[in-house]
């Protein structure tokens, strides 16, 4: 490619990068489509498909996740679509993901000290993971954002409640397990 298409390719994908396309599909019609959307999605696997691989979202099935240009990442279905969304999204997704999980995990462990280790764990996570935020109205924003995307992905979404004695959200089932210990005192309404 001589340098002036180089130039000219390198700005397409940077106005592309910034305008971002609203959801892909399997293949775009024509030949230059099918070019274009091979350029777009080639990329390398994303760190979230070890999340979302297997995983149920928009009512298909996550094959993989591969990075776009810029922050857009598209996830790829089993049945030959894809999604385009963006860095955060799949961020947020691959938290209640892991949320879930840790919540099954809890759900099979016994009554006893290895729940409240657990409830413990999580509260410290929870309280690194918001941190950036300086307040309680952007730390609900936060949630309410991350639970928004979850649940247009077709994902139930864990119960967070205001834990207030450690400022900060926190799966509902975990903070009773502590206030029940003593560790915290959980905002009543």
């Amino acid at each position: 490619m001589m340098p002036e298409e180089q130039e000219k390719q390198g700005w397409i994908e940077n106005l592309l990068s910034t305008l971002g396309p609203s959801e892909a599909e399997a293949g775009p019609f024509g030949k230059i489509g099918k070019e274009f959307s091979k350029k777009l999605t080639k990329g390398a696997i994303s760190r979230a498909e070890e999340v979302l691989k297997g995983k149920p979202l928009w009512d298909k099935t996550v094959k993989t996740v591969v990075k776009g240009a810029g922050d857009w990442r598209y996830i790829q279905f089993t049945d030959g679509t894809q999604r385009a969304v963006t860095k955060d999204v799949i961020t947020e997704l691959s938290q209640e993901v892991g949320t879930a999980a840790k919540m099954a995990e809890l759900a099979a462990k016994e009554l006893g000290p290895s729940r409240l280790e657990q409830a413990g764990k999580s509260l410290e996570f929870h309280k690194a993971r918001q941190m950036m935020y300086q307040t309680k109205r952007q730390k609900q924003e936060w949630l309410t954002i991350r639970q928004k995307h979850s649940k247009s992905s077709g994902m139930e979404t864990t119960d967070y409640v205001w834990v207030d004695s450690e400022k900060t959200f926190l799966p509902k089932e975990y903070a009773e397990i502590l206030e029940i210990s003593g560790a915290v005192k959980i905002k009543k309404k």
